[in-house]
């Protein structure tokens, strides 16, 4: 994703007018419904994710493995990020992605970054009793992202990495309130809303005896997310019409975005007529007619693509449909009249994006294999291919845990780099051992040049091929070591595991890995020669 650092937006941090900050009371009605939140069995998990993820970002050194390795952790997230990659509106190169990790370096880590944040909000918030009207909220914040962030690559002059996440968080008071607070919100504030002509927030105000925009910021102030993102949600509706300035040019474009986003949502209003009220918002911001229309048609696109991946049906949502998404609508049903015969049976179903049952496991492993070979062709940096091999071998095989351990250039040490897989940074310390070991398995493949599979369960003398100290913590069943030596020099290991007794590690599992092995040799060797990256 392209920014503009030339001509940068930093607002100052004293001008905030509205503060987040929790209060130091425990029984003021912010801090009731705080605790009330936090208590949920959800959001302590939910919350963990979006901070850790973000605070990986604030810091400068952060790699696409850190990136890749929390997204990997979730598999919908996972399928649901590679199917927008590949979609329509944000392809715009020639080959499918079928790794996070190529996806990350391709996107960008801020796109990624909005997308997972989206997604995460999205899977968190669809266990609602009041489900239809929660995924239809967070739809809408999607939609308010991709028009605010379509419309700011338009003109060039805003921060675009920060654009779609505050929009996307411009509504999350609301998305808050309704889930966490269903009661009040359906039965309460939308009946003031209605009887009273009060907008949501005055309505909040009196049930909740606060608005739902404090108690939003109340909770994002813990997400670690950018100063800037805060600040801009903290004053959104503090803009002053004599105030100019980009910063304010900015919370007025995400406004609009967001107001435009709600009209979606009127069913008298047709999509031609909305397209017209968007250009009127959109042109007295200082946007050609011609551009608004663009950008309109592209975020509905990919809205409707999304919604697609979502598994959403947009009209019984009660949002508008495009011509080509009734056109595919049409078609569908047009084959469920037709009955078996009209429909594709399920084997003949293309796979999805990180499954990998019977056949489609060598489909994909073969997908991810050229997916290699045209990035070591291309160039990319040899930490991207090991974490591409990483990855494939990872979800191909369906491994639970998978490294990349590394000699150290004195050729003193053997230790891991990367990893991936369940309690994967529990592991990696214990996988570390010096180069005159003895009874450590990394060490002895190095040295023999030979791939070791070590199942104790199956065989008790595997058991020395490493420390009772590994044994015990890793809670390791078997696994394989495969050695990486290049021009007959021992550079690492590939180490694969699994943490179930009676599922093996099998013979066309090694062969696959080997064949991933290889494809890091050949990236070593052209790096070495100058050839890549």
């Amino acid at each position: 994703m392209s920014s503009h650092p030339s001509n940068p937006v930093e607002p100052e941090p004293t001008a905030v007018t509205t503060s987040p900050a929790v209060p130091s009371s425990t029984t003021d009605p912010l801090s009731v419904l705080l605790r009330h939140v936090r208590e949920s069995s959800e959001f302590p998990a939910f919350s963990a994710n979006i901070r850790e993820l973000l605070l990986i970002m604030e810091n400068p050194n952060y790699s696409v493995y850190d990136l890749s390795r929390i997204i990997l952790r979730d598999f919908s997230v996972t399928t649901q990020i590679l199917k927008m990659v590949n979609s329509v509106a944000y392809r715009s190169y020639l080959h499918q992605v079928h790794t996070i990790s190529n996806a990350v370096m391709l996107l960008g880590s801020n796109s990624i970054r909005d997308l997972v944040v989206g997604l995460k909000l999205f899977e968190n918030f669809r266990k609602s009793r009041h489900l239809v009207h929660l995924k239809k909220l967070v739809l809408l914040s999607l939609f308010t992202a991709m028009c605010a962030h379509e419309l700011a690559q338009e003109q060039g002059r805003f921060p675009v990495e920060e654009v779609f996440l505050t929009a996307l968080l411009a509504n999350i008071g609301e998305i808050i309130t309704a889930y966490y607070f269903a009661d009040e919100y359906h039965h309460e504030i939308l009946n003031l809303v209605a009887e009273k002509n009060l907008t949501k927030s005055e309505a909040a105000k009196e049930v909740l005896q606060i608005s739902m925009e404090e108690l939003g910021l109340a909770i994002i102030e813990e997400w670690n997310l950018p100063e800037t993102v805060l600040y801009r949600l903290a004053n959104f509706n503090e803009i002053s019409e004599d105030d100019h300035s980009p910063e304010a040019s900015l919370r007025r474009l995400i406004k609009c975005a967001h107001h435009l986003s709600r009209r979606l949502q009127d069913s008298d209003l047709s999509l031609e007529e909305w397209q017209k009220q968007g250009q009127k918002f959109f042109t007295s911001l200082g946007f050609t007619s011609e551009a608004v229309a663009d950008n309109l048609k592209a975020s509905m696109k990919r809205f409707q693509e999304v919604a697609d991946i979502l598994s959403l049906d947009l009209k019984k949502l009660g949002l508008p449909v495009a011509a080509t998404a009734q056109k595919r609508e049409a078609v569908r049903k047009e084959q469920e009249a037709a009955g078996p015969a009209g429909r594709r049976s399920e084997k003949d179903q293309p796979p999805a994006e990180g499954e990998a049952p019977g056949q489609e496991k060598i489909s994909f492993l073969y997908q991810v294999l050229e997916e290699i070979s045209q990035s070591i062709a291309s160039g990319a940096p040899i930490n991207q291919i090991i974490m591409m091999v990483l990855e494939g071998i990872y979800r191909g095989l369906k491994l639970d845990r998978v490294a990349f351990c590394l000699v150290d250039p004195k050729r003193t040490w053997v230790s891991a780099r990367f990893g991936l897989g369940e309690k994967v940074e529990e592991l990696l310390p214990l996988l570390k051992a010096p180069m005159h070991s003895r009874n450590n398995a990394m060490v002895l493949s190095l040295e023999n040049q030979k791939e070791i599979l070590a199942n104790p369960n199956s065989r008790s003398l595997d058991r020395d091929y490493m420390g009772e100290a590994f044994w015990n913590a890793s809670q390791t069943q078997t696994f394989l070591v495969i050695p990486i030596i290049v021009d007959k020099k021992p550079i690492g290991v590939i180490y694969v595991d699994r943490l179930k007794p009676r599922v093996p590690i099998s013979e066309s599992d090694c062969q696959r890995i080997r064949t991933f092995r290889d494809q890091v040799i050949i990236a070593i060797r052209l790096s070495r020669r100058g050839l890549g990256g």
